[in-house]
């Protein structure tokens, strides 16, 4: 962004929010998969000597 003279910083940057999209023109949000939202903490942890041992 280049800062053009008598354009404060707060209206440039409330400008370019409003002019960037959150992702391209034609890409669509793909909600088949769920991802890992809701799982946090001990839930998502392996047991305890669950993996292998690096040798």
């Amino acid at each position: 962004m280049t800062e053009v003279p008598g354009t404060d910083r707060e209206q440039a940057e409330k400008q370019v929010l409003e002019e960037t999209p959150l992702r391209p023109e034609g890409v669509e949000e793909d909600s088949s998969t769920q991802g890992d939202e809701g799982q946090t903490g001990d839930d998502v942890k392996p047991g305890a000597g669950s993996t292998d041992p690096v040798t």
